[in-house]
């Protein structure tokens, strides 16, 4: 991964300092809990990622519907095609939650550490629920190309993970 520059601070007002006009990074106002992103904010994390997002042969469909504009369907074709490649390394037709099931117990089998296990798992689950679900069973034309290149991003580090190498195949 590549560092985002730290923006250059100028010496200001601590009033005007929080003026969201003037931030080009991300904010948290006194109160509250959640850190807003401001357009600017935006924009450079889309440069980012769109610089970021190296798509291999696999995901070459996934880089022309981004192209075109099409990032709903992006995202839902990125997650079937982690699904398809889990599911012809596990030779199994198992799907979603039973698919992940499996995938556990083979990295478990195959000796991958628990808390490991655990991320992967972790990252899978949001995947196939809230990802998958959500563009597999819906169309979404409003789907911004930030979120979906994000979107797509996770989906492909899942993908070339080498934790699929120690998946121990032969069991069920």
């Amino acid at each position: 991964m590549l560092p985002i520059p730290e923006p250059i601070v100028d010496p200001r007002d601590p009033d005007e300092f929080l003026d969201e006009l003037d931030t080009t990074w991300p904010l948290i106002r006194d109160g509250e809990t959640r850190v807003k992103v401001t357009d600017k904010g935006w924009a450079i994390m889309e440069e980012f990622l769109y610089d970021a997002l190296t798509l291999g042969p696999d995901f070459s469909r996934i880089s022309t519907l981004l192209e075109l504009g099409f990032t709903d369907t992006a995202v839902r074709e990125a997650s079937v095609t982690l699904e398809s490649m889990l599911k012809r390394r596990l030779r199994t037709a198992k799907f979603g939650n039973n698919l992940i099931s499996q995938i556990d117990s083979c990295l478990e089998q195959g000796g991958v550490d628990l808390t490991y296990r655990r991320i992967v798992i972790t990252r899978l689950r949001t995947v196939f629920t809230f990802v998958r679900n959500k563009f597999g069973h819906n169309i979404d034309p409003r789907l911004p190309v930030s979120e979906a290149n994000a979107l797509c991003w996770r989906i492909v580090s899942l993908y070339d993970s080498p934790v699929w190498d120690q998946l121990a195949i032969d069991s069920e």
